[in-house]
């Protein structure tokens, strides 16, 4: 790539323009989340600044990211484009995540704005993860669709002038398409979901918030494996793993993330063969007890404590999982009904709270999360069974 190309860099926003040498350059890149209160700490040893990080970027970009680039804009655009006709990348790095500093990279081609996100990876946490993400997103794109994760082209090492190794891979930025956290509401005195829109954070209406947790837990569905048990591990809300889109009324939801797809069971459970039906509604009722679980759970403001959402999840969450059981390739037809009236509604109420006590007392111990789980699980199962006999006695509502 010549070295014509110009590089922008921005701190957060496009205003926050930040030159070589500057203050803003030399800062130290914050590494470490403080997991008790949300904030960024120093690491001991870290000298990596921000400028640092711009620098891994543009060798990226300049050895690795190029050729993808240009590939995807020849094929966007319908026409061979050349490196001579890429002139700018404007880098924006967005925020600090606990396992990535993700940048937006903007480009024009032949008129076009082309933007891409490029995950990077620069503490020890972050770097024994990313190239896994990379290659379970190219897998569940290959084998899944339609697709709700992100497109994603290359992966690599770089290294600054300091030899620093950062390690980061590129991928499709999903325009328009923004974080949420819940927030509290003063006028309502709830905590309610809130977008986290460029222009302006606001409050989701409850009908709206019922369709994001009905697609969040249709796709994680969409997801699961019924043969082998695998499934999206490692998800959260507070990480901002889920991305939505308010469009002319309507919700879409992304997953942007994978961190980890395997089954939950570690080995203990059987492998889940055609003949093996019980251990396949089995681990699909601890699939759906655990989604519903942690589907509840978020950061106040995406970093302060733990909290949980209001019940409007509860019976959504139920509605997604089985529109996705209706649309799932690996079921046959009238699975989903079969599975709702004469498996999920067999179990009692004191059942479904044994199970789930003793899924999360297996599963869950070393999760920060814990205690505003244990705090309200007992409620939540009460919810969760009156939820599941409402919707069966009532089927109109599960079309």
């Amino acid at each position: 790539m010549p070295n014509k190309h110009q590089f922008n860099y921005f701190l957060y926003s496009p205003e926050n323009l930040v030159r070589e040498n500057s203050t803003a350059w030399k800062a130290p890149l914050p590494l470490g989340r403080n997991m008790l209160g949300g904030t960024f700490i120093e690491v001991p040893g870290n000298s990596f600044e921000v400028g640092d990080y711009f620098e891994s970027v543009r060798v990226f970009l300049t050895h690795q990211g190029i050729d993808p680039i240009l590939k995807y804009a020849s094929e966007a655009l319908d026409q061979d484009i050349s490196k001579d006709e890429i002139n700018v990348f404007n880098v924006t790095l967005k925020k600090h995540g606990e396992f990535y500093h993700p940048a937006r990279i903007d480009t024009e081609i032949c008129g076009e704005k082309l933007s891409f996100v490029l995950n990077v990876a620069i503490s020890n946490p972050g770097k024994s993860l990313v190239k896994k993400e990379f290659y379970l997103l190219q897998k569940l794109n290959t084998k899944f669709h339609p697709s709700y994760l992100p497109e994603v082209f290359c992966v690599g090492e770089s290294q600054t002038k300091q030899h620093q190794k950062a390690i980061m891979f590129l991928g499709q930025w999903l325009e328009d398409f923004n974080e949420f956290h819940m927030s509290y509401d003063p006028k309502t005195r709830r905590n309610r979901v809130k977008v986290w829109a460029p222009d302006e954070r606001y409050f989701l209406s409850d009908k709206k918030a019922a369709k994001l947790y009905r697609q969040a837990a249709k796709i994680l569905t969409l997801y699961y494996a019924i043969d082998s048990f695998e499934q999206i591990l490692s998800w959260h809300h507070a990480a901002g793993d889920f991305v939505v889109q308010i469009a002319n009324n309507d919700v879409s939801l992304k997953l942007i993330t994978v961190r980890n797809y395997a089954s939950m069971f570690k080995g203990d459970a059987t492998s889940g063969k055609d003949d093996d039906t019980g251990t396949i509604l089995e681990a699909l009722l601890l699939f759906l007890l655990n989604m519903s679980i942690r589907i509840r759970v978020d950061r106040l403001d995406g970093v302060e404590d733990f909290i949980w959402s209001e019940n409007i999840a509860v019976e959504n969450c139920l509605l997604g999982f089985y529109q996705a059981l209706k649309e799932h390739d690996g079921l046959q037809t009238g699975f989903a009904d079969a599975f709702f009236d004469n498996y999920l509604s067999s179990f009692s109420h004191s059942i479904l709270y044994e199970l789930s006590v003793s899924m999360v007392e297996k599963y869950y111990q070393n999760i920060s999360e814990i205690d505003v789980i244990q705090r309200n699980l007992k409620e939540h199962i009460e919810v969760l069974h009156t939820a599941i006999h409402s919707l069966t006695k009532s089927p109109q509502q599960l079309s």
